[in-house]
């Protein structure tokens, strides 16, 4: 009797095992990035899943460089053709998530690989460098402003209601990192 029913389960069973094995490659992906396993994500590249693919609207290279890869997963995917500019649906870049997460390494890879840090959010009009003001304050952030605008960033930018990164509510662009943004946007001929 157990020989007919383990007769009967192995096509089965080896037919979910195969299922598993040709898993979607995006899926594969997804899963490589959310465990920092670099090997899975070279692998997933190689079964010619775009790099530019998007995870609930988010660009992936955003997703891998806030996930436990990190720098070495974006290396990944930059090197399989991802946009380092790619956005989601509030154009936030992977510059922006490091920028405003205070990531002094992270703003230093992206820009280092041809990050544009004057692209804006499409929702309120935000920079990079108006991100590392609202999140952050110390040397940290003061370094980060500083690669930006090295980089090129417009510390005169206003963002959708017409304020600049300095002039925003409260609490942003703290004393150092506000003056800091003053003075490179005066030296502009901004005022």
């Amino acid at each position: 009797m157990n020989r007919i029913i383990l007769a009967l389960l192995l096509p089965l069973l080896l037919s979910v095992q195969a299922a598993c094995e040709r898993e979607d490659p995006m899926l594969t992906l997804a899963k490589a990035i959310d465990r920092g396993d670099l090997k899975a994500l070279e692998k997933a590249m190689q079964r010619g899943v775009s790099p530019d693919s998007m995870e609930e609207g988010v660009p992936l290279i955003v997703i891998a460089i806030e996930g436990r890869g990190g720098i070495n997963a974006a290396k990944i995917l930059l090197k399989s053709g991802a946009d380092i500019n790619a956005t989601g649906p509030h154009s936030d870049t992977a510059l922006m998530s490091m920028s405003g997460r205070g990531s002094v390494e992270g703003v230093k890879f992206m820009l280092e690989n041809g990050a544009d840090p004057n692209i804006e959010s499409a929702a309120d009009g935000s920079t990079a460098l108006s991100l590392v003001t609202v999140n952050g304050d110390g040397s940290d952030a003061l370094a980060i402003l500083r690669m930006l605008v090295a980089a090129g960033a417009d510390p005169c930018h206003k963002n959708h209601k017409g304020m600049r990164a300095q002039q925003n509510p409260p609490g942003y662009a703290p004393g150092l990192l506000g003056r800091y943004i003053d003075e490179e946007c005066r030296k502009r001929g901004g005022g």
